[in-house]
């Protein structure tokens, strides 16, 4: 019992010393600090999306509109993504990710909501996007996202 009550302390003690590493945590709030995304529309794996949908990502934080933009925040081919590995000299391999055209678009926020809105120019019928949000999105304060976030849908014939 007194073992246990030992581990349960020096647990709570680290936690606090060390914080969480999926990242920080406001103190009685218990809000994220770190910004992240908490909801998509389309949904990921989502089909028979219209083509002329907006794409949407909300936040758990106010974010900092002029992040969003084509830097952080694009759709892109699905299939035309690829994963290119390379051998180095010294028997070691890297993996590049090949970057497809980004879609063309405009970006928007609607800070009542927490949500970065990229309005697509086109997309094409029956054709699955990936959409990825990088850690250049920021939040009104400054602090950057911890990971990216990626989702994919597939449009539908219209």
């Amino acid at each position: 019992m007194i073992k246990l009550r030992i581990i349960s302390i020096l647990f709570s003690i680290s936690i606090f010393l060390f914080g969480c590493s999926s990242g920080e945590w406001d103190g009685p709030t218990g809000e994220q600090r770190d910004p992240m995304v908490l909801q998509v529309i389309p949904p990921s794996g989502g089909n028979n999306v219209g083509t002329g949908d907006n794409i949407v990502a909300f936040f758990n934080r106010d974010m900092d509109p002029s992040t969003v933009n084509m830097g952080n925040y694009y759709v892109v081919e699905y299939n035309e993504y690829h994963s290119a590995t390379v051998g180095t000299t010294d028997g070691t391999v890297t993996t590049y990710g090949v970057m497809p055209p980004k879609i063309p678009g405009n970006y928007s926020y609607d800070a009542s909501q927490r949500a970065a809105i990229f309005s697509p120019r086109y997309l094409g019928a029956t054709t699955t996007y990936l959409v990825i949000v990088e850690t250049g999105m920021k939040d009104s304060t400054g602090r950057a996202m911890l990971t990216g976030y990626r989702w994919w849908f597939t449009t539908g014939t219209w």
